[in-house]
């Protein structure tokens, strides 16, 4: 005789699986699920700034080259007929310092000149001179003004002899490499009444300048 299976056995047994179902689908679920994992924030520390050097700072020599103009007066009347000019060559040293992009330096220069006059044999033999350079720093350029003190030595004159004066100019350098400089410099110098002879002259020096920094 075959088994009976009843309506009521066989709605138990699926009640009793659907209810299983559902226990068991939660805890699948969440096996199932990817873990959260917490992330902590990185912190976030300062960086230090180190300030630049300037590229310009440090100690120099070198030398010159240019062009000298010699005008005279007396009285107000001019002395030579003209302006006597001639060339010029010297030596220099110097120091720069950068604060930023201002740059401030010191300098001193000598300077020897065939610049002369031939019905009164005036000559200028030299001019010394100790100068205060303010510049700016482009980088490789640096353009400047310059002020100071010069002092001249004339001979085969009158008023022969070596007086002080006040000096103004402008000039430019560049950096050929890393420790070669190139330059230009124009200077205009001043002596009032020269050696007390009543006499003013105004010496106008342009030159190229080669200096080495260490």
């Amino acid at each position: 005789m075959a088994p009976t299976i009843s309506i009521r056995s066989i709605c138990s047994t699926a009640a009793t699986m659907a209810a299983c179902l559902h226990l068991i689908s939660p805890a699948s679920a969440g096996s199932l699920a990817e873990p959260i994992m917490a992330v902590e924030p990185t912190p976030i520390t300062a960086t230090q700034v180190t300030p630049q050097t300037s590229g310009w700072t440090g100690a120099y020599i070198g030398g010159s080259l240019g062009y000298t103009s010699l005008d005279g007066s007396t009285n107000g009347a001019n002395l030579f007929g003209g302006s006597l000019d001639g060339t010029s060559y010297g030596v220099h040293a110097g120091y720069n310092h950068g604060f930023g992009k201002v740059v401030l330096g010191g300098e001193l220069q000598y300077e020897a000149t065939d610049v002369q006059e031939g019905s009164s044999f005036l000559e200028l033999d030299s001019v010394a001179r100790a100068k205060v350079r303010v510049g700016y720093d482009f980088g490789k350029f640096l353009p400047y003004a310059t002020a100071g003190v010069a002092s001249a030595k004339v001979s085969s004159s009158s008023f022969a002899g070596t007086d002080t004066g006040a000096l103004i100019g402008l000039g430019v350098d560049y950096q050929v490499g890393q420790n070669l400089i190139l330059g230009a410099e124009v200077i205009k110098n001043q002596f009032d009444n020269f050696e007390d002879s009543n006499v003013d002259l105004e010496a106008t020096d342009a030159a190229l300048r080669l200096s080495f920094r260490f």
